[in-house]
């Protein structure tokens, strides 16, 4: 039972685990679709307006990329409020470019369409980052853990060499999953974590 109780509990984090790494990737993607957009609509404007929206544009991609990016991998959150005002520069640059006297429909709608995006996936990116799966809250594991050990070590107990070597055995499966999951309970962490490279890509596309 403990260990069928301990499989439940490890097999639950690392389906929050997979989950926020899907999750988070595809907000990587849509949030690349939404630069790559922009900077594909640039190539359609006046020349001043184009200039000012790659412009805008890249500067939004270059402090995430190499400000944001870090913090959130790092947990810290002092970053937020200079990448939103990076967000709303670009944000006031599109309401100008989208009330330009005869501008096309098509575009505006991109054009809020793609800045509609970037504000939802921040959103998204930043609650993966910061909201992350805690050992913390769930103590039960560490006791479940202990009680897998302690029935293993029983069910060894007239042979203290075979109790021995399954011990160590559970001891390091279990310490394994938990270093594995502990590794990764943020998408922007640790050997597998989510990279910035599409968002680079996309800004390289209008050049």
């Amino acid at each position: 039972m403990p260990a069928f109780l301990f499989g439940l509990v490890i097999s639950t984090f690392a389906t929050g685990v997979w989950n926020n790494h899907v999750a988070a990737n595809s907000s990587l993607i849509n949030e690349a679709t939404a630069i790559r957009t922009l900077m594909r609509i640039s190539q359609t404007l006046q020349t001043q307006d184009a200039q000012e929206l790659k412009s805008a544009t890249n500067n939004y991609v270059t402090f995430i990329v190499d400000t944001e990016w870090p913090s959130m991998a790092n947990g810290n959150r002092e970053s937020n409020e200079d990448s939103l005002i990076q967000l709303e520069i670009l944000t006031n640059q599109i309401n100008v470019i989208a009330n330009t006297l005869n501008q096309s429909s098509s575009v505006v709608h991109r054009l809020y369409s793609s800045i509609d995006s970037l504000h939802h996936e921040r959103l998204v990116r930043l609650s993966l980052a910061y909201d992350r799966i805690s050992f913390v809250r769930w103590p039960s594991i560490y006791a479940l853990a202990f009680l897998l050990l302690f029935t293993v070590g029983l069910l060894q107990l007239r042979s203290p060499r075979a109790m021995k070597i399954t011990l160590t055995m559970g001891a390091l499966c279990i310490g394994s999953s938990m270093i594995f999951l502990f590794l990764n309970t943020s998408p922007y962490h640790g050997p597998t974590s989510i990279k910035p490279t599409l968002l680079i890509d996309s800004t390289k596309l209008s050049k």
